[in-house]
């Protein structure tokens, strides 16, 4: 199971809500307020890692960046591997101009994953 996953597992439908409203601002967040650097702390950090591994997973799964040639599709899917890796061994969270944009991205298509998952009818429940 993916990091990303298991980080959603247990998540209620508020805390799913929250998290993808959270991924969509923080998207805009980051790339309107950009000045230096982007620097991500607690939950927006955990958050963003999350949504890199994602973005990476989606790209090779073919669903998002499906326009780019074999060598950039697979360049974006090492870089969000990569930042993501980097952030969830608690390596320093700020992140560069590209990382940012990159982040940016995923982080979006995160909201979207995240907001698909909530309009998902609820799992049968298991008779007593």
């Amino acid at each position: 199971m993916k990091d990303f996953e298991i980080f959603l597992k247990d998540k209620d439908s508020h805390e799913l809500e929250y998290a993808s409203c959270r991924a969509k601002n923080l998207a805009e967040e980051i790339i309107v307020g950009w000045t230096d650097q982007t620097d991500l702390d607690g939950f927006e950090h955990v958050l963003t890692a999350h949504a890199l591994e994602y973005y990476g997973e989606a790209i090779e799964d073919g669903l998002i960046e499906t326009h780019h040639d074999e060598f950039a599709w697979n360049t974006i899917r090492l870089c969000c591997r990569t930042l993501s890796w980097e952030m969830q061994d608690g390596a320093d969270s700020k992140l560069g101009y590209d990382a940012t944009v990159l982040a940016a991205r995923a982080l979006k298509a995160f909201s979207e994953y995240l907001r698909g998952r909530l309009d998902e009818p609820p799992a049968p429940a298991k008779a007593a």
